[in-house]
């Protein structure tokens, strides 16, 4: 301060003490502020100061004067009286900026100076291009939509709104959006320097998919159509595509509907699964899945076979079913009520099971397990039923044919002498032997030819003649074995070879053959041999067969056999056989074993890889059947059995059944009966007598049916006795037709209809009672089953007034009533009700009172009891009282009397017969008895 003082006026610092009262250095009152202004703009720093003298104001930039209009007029800068800077426009470019800087007021007087806080002044600047322009966006409705925008560069620092569709206002970050979001969005950046928009960025809001209505899972049968339903929304329009989970489409059996819908025609089992909808637009992706079950009714796939068996033995009936969802199977015999489950424990006797397959098995079998067994397949989408016939026969020994135990040996005896050639058997109760010589049949009458009762043939005074091949053959229903041995015969003293073994030194008989192993072709057998070997030990065995099906007779499939045990080669596929072992020593055969249990070899289908199926059809036509003479055992039933025969290069692989058709022209009935393969007869029941059928038989296999065998006629007559009677089998019908519940049901409806009108019948015969004179007695006949005028079962039927409509009936002195002449005419001479309507003979008989009543009943069984009746009422007088429908035995007085004379004068007229309701006649002898 001094300095300055001295500077300026030094003779004032002199004074200074004086003027301090009156006079004041400077003194800020207005500070500037920091301005930032746009180029070209006009803007003012405001300063003020006070002080006394009043104090000079100067500017300062960045520490330089600041020239002002008062240097220069000429510039845009003006000192305004208040000290207040004003800028006429804010000058600045990129190179030159005189305006832009730190300003300093400064306030001056001669006592001092006073300087101001700094005040910048900026330009503020807003470049055109965006550092970040918004770009177009797409989103799903419901999902966040985010518009990114960097404003231009600017001083100072632009903020960002947004215009939308140039509207102000609209939002960086939309979340969730909406479909009323969509539209053109401008970013806008600004300072004070102005606005700078954007290029216009498109916000599109799409939706995803949304599925409007879904497939619903579906259960349908097999062969229906079905239709899922796949309705979607979207925003584009979603595309459809419809997948099968568990693989493709059905080919050529769906189509897609509308688009979106997809239909199945003609579904199967196979086309079960889960059907999925996809449904894709730009956005999203959603799906929806069904479940289709396919329902299938129950089929039957292996049908069970009617089956002979023999008592004891196992049988198995097979079921194979099918069907979707799998059918519980159950198995039921006819007229029983018991259900057999598979899995439940076995039944009745521990003999039935049913295997978890269907198949039912049946073991011992007894003569009561023959009839039809039912099986049964059940499931929601339907059941079906399939039966097989059981016919269970005597014991084993009833089909096998006969075995001879020990047969004729070789033997060489001398001229003249004496020999017997054995033909032992087993069993052979119904056994028939006889004997060849060189293939020739022995006539049992030759005088030195002897048939024993044990089958044993005797030659006595043996000739040179004698010798030959002698063979025993055993015959029987069931088919015939035979046994061949040489005899030779020499001269006196010349004998020689080997002689009659005694039977003490043959083997004994091996035990009961095993079955270990079985193919289609071959079975497998051991045996254990017997401790007896006779009189040398066992050199080998001999195996024989027996088939139903190859045979009626024992062949022998093996001999040489050394050990004791043996496959059997050859065999028929699908065939039951039955073996027997004979042991071999020196001496010759053993007795044979016991009969091995029947196998079964397994099935060799003409179906299996390989098989010329041209040549087993061939094969098929070469098998030849021939029908023996049919066996009538009633009037109903009748015993069918054939031959088989076979060629010998027949290779036939499988023989599956027998079919029988039993036909007539006369009536409108066939049956058709199919038996297994390996049974040779079948018995035919409920056929009509006094029809002719023709019966044929021809072999089947899984290839068709073979030719059939030539015709045979069968005529069931019918005992003179029986026809008489009703025909059993027509009874059987009516009495099936009558359980009809149809029949039933018509039949109450008609019994409620005569009832009713009988009510009202009976209701006017009572108003009409006491105008009617009088009633005469007469009566209702129908034949009986024993001896007597009236049968049994007319204990309760009624008495019928005179007044019924009296049938052409003429009086003979001589004659009774012919029933059995002809045929009656029903409308003529029966009533409604089926009972014979007689004249009135008012004439023979007493009259009644109006009293006497309408209806009584005369129960008599037998031709003593109706003469006891007479005796009894004949001498009654009648005495009125007894009320209306007494069931009392009551006739008018000598009515009875006038009905036994009047029976010798009635007779129907010629021509008419009543044989349909009376069976007996009856003549009246002079002692006053009845007979027939």
């Amino acid at each position: 301060v001094s300095m300055v003082c001295g500077y300026i006026c030094p003779h004032l610092c002199h004074s200074g003490s004086r003027a301090r009262f009156e006079e004041g250095a400077p003194r800020i009152v207005e500070d500037p502020s920091d301005l930032i202004v746009s180029k070209g703009e006009p803007a003012t720093l405001n300063c003020k100061a006070d002080g006394r003298p009043t104090p000079t104001i100067e500017w300062y930039k960045d520490g330089e004067r600041v020239e002002t209009d008062r240097d220069d007029p000429r510039s845009h800068r003006m000192l305004l009286p208040s000290g207040s800077l004003f800028f006429l426009r804010i000058v600045h470019g990129r190179r030159s900026k005189p305006d832009e800087g730190v300003y300093t007021c400064v306030a001056r007087n001669y006592l001092g100076e006073a300087v101001s806080r700094n005040a910048s002044l900026e330009v503020a600047i807003l470049r055109d291009d965006f550092r970040q322009a918004p770009s177009d966006v797409v989103v799903a409705a419901g999902e966040p939509a985010v518009l990114e925008c960097v404003p231009p560069r600017g001083h100072p620092e632009p903020s960002v709104f947004w215009k939308r569709n140039n509207m102000r206002g609209g939002k960086l970050m939309i979340s969730p959006t909406k479909k009323s979001d969509a539209g053109m969005y401008v970013c806008v950046g600004t300072n004070m320097v102005g606005e700078r928009d954007s290029d216009p960025a498109e916000l599109v809001v799409y939706e995803r998919p949304v599925l409007v209505r879904r497939p619903v899972n579906q259960v349908v049968m097999e062969e229906e159509t079905v239709d899922f339903l796949c309705e979607v929304h979207g925003d584009p329009a979603p595309t459809v595509r419809w997948r099968r989970d568990e693989g493709e489409l059905p080919r050529g059996r769906f189509e897609i509907r509308n688009g979106n819908n997809l239909r199945l025609f003609r579904v199967k089992e196979q086309d079960e699964g889960t059907y999925t909808c996809t449904s894709e637009n730009s956005v999203g992706k959603t799906e929806a899945s069904a479940m289709l079950q396919v329902h299938v009714p129950p089929q039957i796939t292996a049908k069970p076979r009617d089956q002979i068996a023999t008592q004891g033995r196992s049988i198995t009936f097979q079921c194979g079913t099918t069907g979707n969802p799998p059918p519980a199977i159950f198995w039921q015999k006819e007229g029983s009520q018991m259900l057999l489950f598979p899995g439940q424990p076995p039944s009745q006797s521990g003999r039935y099971s049913v295997s978890m397959g269907g198949e039912l098995t049946i073991t011992d079998v007894h003569p009561e397990d023959s009839g039809f067994y039912v099986c049964q397949a059940i499931s929601v989408a339907g059941s079906v039923l399939t039966k097989a016939l059981l016919e269970v026969e005597g014991g084993p020994s009833g089909r096998i044919p006969p075995i001879i135990r020990q047969g004729p040996a070789n033997q060489t005896v001398s001229r003249g002498a004496a020999t017997q050639l054995h033909c032992r058997l087993v069993g052979g109760a119904s056994v028939k032997i006889s004997w060849e010589k060189d293939g020739e049949r022995l006539e049992e009458k030759k005088p030195r030819l002897t048939l024993m009762e044990n089958g044993t043939l005797q030659i006595t005074d043996l000739k040179d003649s004698d010798s030959g091949m002698y063979t025993c053959i055993a015959s029987s229903s069931t088919g015939e074995s035979s046994w061949t041995g040489m005899l030779t015969v020499r001269e006196d003293g010349a004998s020689s070879g080997s002689r009659v073994s005694e039977f003490i030194q043959l083997p004994g008989p091996p035990q009961k053959p095993v079955v270990t192993e079985v193919t289609k072709n071959t079975v497998t057998l051991t045996w254990q041999s017997n401790p007896h070997e006779g009189g040398a030990a066992v050199t080998s065995y001999v195996l024989e067969a027996f088939s139903q099906s190859v045979g009626s007779t024992w062949q022998t499939v093996a001999d040489h056999v050394k050990q004791e045990r043996h496959t059997v080669v050859g065999l028929f596929p699908n065939t039951v056989y039955l073996f027997i072992v004979r042991a071999v020593n020196s001496y010759g055969l053993s007795d044979p074993s016991p009969i091995s249990e029947p196998v079964r070899t397994q099935d060799g289908s003409p179906t299996e890889q390989g098989v010329d199926h041209r040549q087993v059809q061939r094969e098929l036509g070469e098998v030849s059947i021939y029908l023996q003479k049919p066996v009538v055992l009633s009037p109903t039933s009748a015993k069918i059995s054939w031959t088989l025969l076979l060629c010998l290069n027949f290779t036939l692989t499988a023989l599956f059944d027998h079919q029988v058709w039993c036909l007539s022209k006369d009536v409108v009935l066939e049956v058709n009966r199919t038996v297994d393969g390996a049974v040779l007869s079948i018995l035919l029941t409920g056929l009509l007598p006094d029809v002719r059928y023709s019966v044929v038989v021809a072999a089947v296999t899984s290839l068709g049916v073979g030719a059939r065998s030539p015709p045979v006629s069968l005529l069931l007559t019918q005992p003179l006795e029986l026809r008489k009677e009703s025909d059993p089998s027509i009874a059987e019908q009516i009495t099936s037709f009558i359980r009809q519940p149809a029949f039933i049901a018509g039949l109450g409806v008609a019994s409620w209809l005569v009832m009713m009108g009988f009510s009202g019948w009976l209701y006017c015969r009572h108003r009409r009672r006491k105008q009617l004179g009088h009633y005469t007695t007469s009566f209702a006949y129908t034949p009986a089953g024993e001896p007597g005028l009236l049968g049994s079962n007319m204990g309760n039927y009624p008495w019928l007034a005179d007044s019924w409509p009296t049938p052409n009936l003429t009086q003979n002195s001589k004659d009774l009533v012919n029933c059995c002449a002809g045929k009656l005419d029903s409308d003529r001479y029966y009533n409604s009700v089926g009972i014979i309507s007689y004249p009135n003979q008012t004439e023979k008989r007493s009259t009644a009172s109006n009293d006497s009543p309408i209806y009584s009943t005369i129960n008599t069984t037998a031709e003593d009891d109706l003469l006891a009746y007479y005796d009894t009422y004949s001498s009654v007088s009648y005495n009125p009282g007894p009320d209306p429908y007494s069931s009392n035995p009551v006739l008018a007085n000598g009515g009875l009397m006038g009905l036994e004379q009047d029976l010798d004068r009635w007779t129907i007229q010629s021509g008419q017969s009543g044989s349909e309701y009376a069976k007996l006649q009856y003549t009246k002898k002079s002692n006053g008895k009845y007979s027939t």
